[in-house]
């Protein structure tokens, strides 16, 4: 019997239909999310794989920033260095340590008389003589080639000191060397250069115009006061107001011929020519002329002097006599010139077996404290000795202490105000060991 198969129904159909349709909605989610996380998973991994050179850009840019600044900066201190250098008024020389010139500043070129352009990059060695300028520069660099070299620091002091003098051309000059070390050692060398030569020429043209003036001068005085001293003797007894006058004129003549004898001996002491001549001598007799020559200057300002040698009947020494008569008679001159009417000053003489002690006390208004360093200095007048005695070279102690710094003595003061002063010379009694250009000629 045959059977038929029954349709299916509408609504099954419909059912059936929709069963479908969802799962092919399904299966196509499935393949979009698949393809989704496929893509995304790619993308990750080149994410990641990029990651790196993402990371190798942004740290090599920022190195590269880095030395840019430090390029910038680099280069702004060479700009302010290079703008300070040309606006001082020494020269300035920089150099590696193999010797190569690394920078020349405008007054470098000025005193060398060179250009820039021929020396910078160049390596400079003791052979280099392509011209004035640049030996003289050599000279500089390698100061054992210089006519004249004087150490001023202590020898592995830094910044090195030295007076650089050459002939060819013409040149006095104060080097400063300082180093800039890399690790320990110097990388570059700096120095600096002031140029004496002009203020030497000046010096020296001083020097020269004070001496012929003072030797012009001495003549004529040492005749007028000749003169005068003759008027007095003829005068004495018979026509007293001459003889005062003849007194006073004397008295001015002899003060014009002590400034003009200190400016020469200062001249002498600045040029090394203030010599020495040492010989056998009994102090006590120098001391005691020394008060006999300064005795009428001090009985005019109605000055006591006393002499006190503490029993000593003579003391034998070895001494310059005649400078060291120089030096006590400006000690006695000081002390009674800035005394106090009806004053008094005492010199005492003693020993302590290696030295002869000098004190010369006086009664005068004293020295203000502040002004005691600078007694020595030369042309220094403290402000009471321009007030009791306007005329004057303040060359007198200056020439005393070179005296007795040359004869390995040592010269004090001490003062107070309104209460007197007191200079103390230690010099010893064996000759002192001074060096040939010192010695004066017989």
């Amino acid at each position: 019997m045959e059977t038929k198969q029954q349709p299916l129904s509408r609504v099954a159909l419909i059912i059936k239909s929709k069963t479908m349709i969802v799962y092919f909605v399904f299966l196509v989610l499935f393949c979009l999310i698949f393809a989704a996380a496929a893509v995304t998973g790619l993308l990750w991994v080149g994410f990641a794989a990029a990651l790196p050179a993402l990371g190798v850009f942004w740290l090599g840019g920022k190195a590269a920033a880095e030395q840019l600044s430090a390029v910038s900066e680099c280069s702004l201190l060479r700009s302010e260095f290079g703008t300070l250098a040309q606006n001082i008024s020494d020269g300035v020389v920089v150099y590696s340590h193999q010797f190569k010139i690394l920078y020349v500043n405008r007054v470098t070129e000025q005193i060398f008389n060179i250009k820039a352009t021929e020396c910078v990059g160049q390596k400079i060695s003791p052979q280099k003589t392509s011209g004035s300028g640049i030996t003289a520069l050599t000279r500089v660099i390698f100061p054992l080639l210089a006519d004249s070299v004087t150490q001023i620091s202590e020898s592995g002091e830094w910044p090195q000191i030295a007076d650089i003098s050459t002939n060819e051309p013409k040149l006095n000059l104060r080097v400063t060397l300082d180093k800039i070390t890399d690790g320990g050692s110097p990388a570059v060398f700096i120095k600096t250069i002031h140029d004496n030569t002009r203020e030497g020429a000046v010096f020296e043209e001083k020097t020269e115009f004070i001496n012929t003036a003072a030797h012009q001068l001495r003549t004529p005085l040492t005749v007028i006061n000749w003169a005068l001293e003759n008027i007095k003797n003829i005068t004495s007894g018979k026509l007293p107001e001459a003889e005062r006058a003849a007194d006073d004129a004397m008295i001015i003549s002899a003060r014009a011929l002590k400034i003009t004898n200190d400016l020469l001996d200062a001249a002498k002491i600045e040029e090394g020519r203030f010599g020495y001549k040492f010989s056998d001598l009994d102090l006590v007799q120098l001391v005691q002329d020394a008060v006999e020559q300064i005795y009428a200057t001090a009985k005019q300002k109605d000055i006591t002097i006393y002499f006190e040698h503490a029993g000593l009947e003579s003391l034998p020494a070895s001494m310059d006599g005649e400078r060291i008569g120089l030096a006590i008679s400006n000690v006695l001159d000081n002390a009674i010139k800035y005394n106090n009417p009806n004053g008094m000053v005492k010199i005492s003489l003693g020993s302590d077996g290696e030295n002869a002690i000098i004190n010369v006390v006086d009664s005068g208004n004293g020295i203000p404290a502040e002004e005691l360093k600078n007694l020595f200095k030369k042309f220094f007048r403290g402000t009471n000795a321009e007030q009791l005695e306007p005329n004057g070279s303040g060359l007198g102690l200056f020439i005393t202490k070179n005296i007795i710094d040359r004869h390995g003595g040592k010269i004090y003061a001490e003062s107070q105000q309104g209460r007197g002063t007191m200079f103390k010379l230690l010099i010893p009694l064996k000759r002192a060991n001074i060096g040939a250009e010192n010695k004066r000629e017989e």
